[in-house]
């Protein structure tokens, strides 16, 4: 067996070693969502937003959901075929884990030139918090990618060995790409750019192939659904950024979770601040971030998450240096070479640059700015710069590890295991908290059910998903419905809509029911400042507290 052979088992193993122990976790956040797109595709296949649904602070047609339905096609079929449990399910994504592992190792061996590095890197990138949490939903994250990865090695080869058939396999899979999630649309500026790098401007033309499937999506949409689904993702995202300080909170939300959530983030820094021209970039890094934990100290009492402590803020001040420094490294490392390509590709003098290097620094530098500005504010958007992050570290150590001295295996596996120690434990504890409402669900209402009430709940996301299995009535909203003896229930952490203020005068609280953690880490949560999920929840993306997972609180109709 030759090597590429035996890292690729490797890798396979690898995966399924970190996936098959949390293949019961619960459906958690927008999972439910893409469950319900599902649910609509098996009754018409054609139609798959044409339903409402209670989602947010009220009812809201499917299309307001907006991911292209591919994954929630894939869904319905395994459902059908094999039955609608949790195991099922997180087993069946582990196809778009494999794809995604595999297509990285080919990756990262065309422009790392080491096997073993390459296969190094493949794991870093599996095992980091961004991919590991992500990979274990249902949500379409870990497929994106894995359509992204093919796509770019497919295309990458193609150009490469000037083949139409890898040409038009990676065109195809940049546009199923797509049909699994709009944002993949940013693969069709990618592949032009490396067709353009490498001096093939002509191989651009295959990105019509991508395009054909928007346009055909699009008229889909118009003609079964009375609405383009693209525009409204787009409306979606314009309308997540009303002013500046949502911009600014964006931003910076953004920017502690690349550097909490991707590589162990003490090795955004090190080794590169061993270099005394690096120190200045440092210090700068370091004012930004304490200007922003400043601002953060200063606004947060006014924030949905409340005020934040000093521990808290000394989190968000060591994530947001270390990506700002990473982030700069690259771009002072990637200076000249950049530059000698920019004169070449525009036709002035033939300078000689690293086209490899060019082409990960505009795929790394694309993301930043496309997670920062456009997409953003929950910590799964950066899965699509885990490729190039993790190929500009590993290009950035290989060379900094012969200017200083050290041992470049060494170091690396010592990184991938704190990284992966960190992407196992923020796993954990995501799939210990997103367990809470499938559990509370099946047990707690139980106790407060009558023969002649009725339990309605407010809250979304898995709480909604498992408490309506378990048939109880979301309360709409403005809703004054609820009969004397009735109970509601609320979920504290999911932001649950309000009661109609009639009813709010016309209940009593009875109880609270908590659900501590096993271990002192927090995903999403409000009072520690954790917001994997959304930044409304915090800005860091995990948090080191003993706070509750989640309170319930229950209220009585009392008249």
């Amino acid at each position: 067996m030759d090597k590429d052979k035996k890292y690729c088992l490797a890798i396979s193993v690898f995966i399924l070693i970190l996936a098959l122990p949390f293949s019961n976790k619960a459906y958690h956040f927008d999972d439910v969502g893409f469950l319900y797109i599902a649910d609509q595709i098996s009754k018409d296949p054609l139609r798959p937003y044409s339903f409402t649904v209670e989602w947010g602070s009220s009812a809201k047609p499917g299309v307001y959901l907006s991911d292209t339905p591919l994954i929630s096609y894939y869904i319905s079929i395994i459902s059908w075929i094999f039955g609608r449990t949790e195991i099922i399910l997180h087993v069946s994504y582990l196809l778009f884990h494999l794809m995604g592992g595999l297509s990285f190792y080919f990756i990262a061996k065309r422009f790392i030139h080491n096997q073993l590095y390459s296969f190094l890197s493949v794991l870093m990138m599996l095992s980091t918090s961004t991919f590991l949490v992500n990979a274990h939903n249902l949500m379409f994250d870990a497929p994106i990618l894995s359509f992204v990865l093919l796509s770019v090695v497919l295309f990458i080869y193609g150009v490469d060995k000037n083949s139409k058939k890898f040409l038009i396999a990676g065109s195809i899979a940049a546009g199923i790409a797509y049909l699994a999630k709009p944002t993949a649309l940013v693969i069709i500026p990618l592949l032009a750019a490396y067709s353009y790098i490498y001096g093939k401007p002509r191989y651009i033309f295959y990105q019509a192939i991508p395009v054909l499937f928007v346009v055909l999506f699009a008229l889909h949409n118009y003609f079964f659904e009375s609405e383009v689904i693209l525009f409204n993702y787009a409306s979606q995202l314009i309308n997540n950024k009303p002013d500046l300080s949502l911009l600014i909170a964006h931003i910076f939300s953004n920017l502690s979770y690349i550097g909490g959530a991707t590589v162990f983030p003490m090795f955004l820094l090190f080794p590169f601040i061993l270099k005394r021209r690096n120190w200045a970039l440092l210090a700068f890094s370091a004012l930004i971030a304490f200007m922003a934990s400043a601002g953060v100290y200063s606004a947060s009492p006014s924030f949905i998450s409340g005020k934040y402590s000093l521990f808290q803020l000394s989190l968000f001040l060591l994530f947001t240096v270390c990506s700002i420094f990473f982030i700069l490294i690259v771009v002072a490392e990637n200076y000249l070479n950049l530059k000698s390509g920019i004169i070449s590709m525009l036709g002035g003098t033939r300078l000689n640059f690293d086209s490899g290097s060019f082409f990960i620094f505009v795929w790394f530098i694309g993301m930043v700015v496309f997670n920062t500005f456009i997409v953003g504010g929950a910590v799964r958007w950066n899965t699509l710069l885990l490729p190039p992050l993790v190929l500009s570290y590993m290009i950035m150590l290989k060379n900094y590890s012969k200017m200083l001295g050290l041992s470049m295996p060494k170091t690396i596996i010592f990184v991938l295991l704190l990284t992966l120690l960190l992407g196992i434990t923020t796993a954990y504890a995501d799939y210990e908290y997103a367990g809470v409402y499938r559990d509370f669900a099946e047990k707690a209402p139980q106790s407060y059910k009558s023969s002649d009430n009725i339990i309605h709940f407010l809250g979304g996301a898995g709480f909604q998903y498992y408490m309506a299995e378990n048939g109880y009535r979301m309360l709409p909203a403005g809703d004054n419905s609820p009969e004397k003896g009735d109970i509601i229930i609320k979920a504290a952490e999911l932001f649950p809509r309000k009661m109609a203020p009639e009813l709010s005068a016309r209940v009593l609280h009875i109880n609270t029911v908590s659900y501590d953690g096993k271990i002192p880490i927090r995903i999403q949560n409000s009072k520690s400042h954790a917001g994997f999920y959304t930044y409304a929840g915090g800005f860091l993306p995990y948090s080191f507290s003993n706070s509750k997972l989640e309170n319930f609180e229950v209220y009585y109709v009392k008249s």
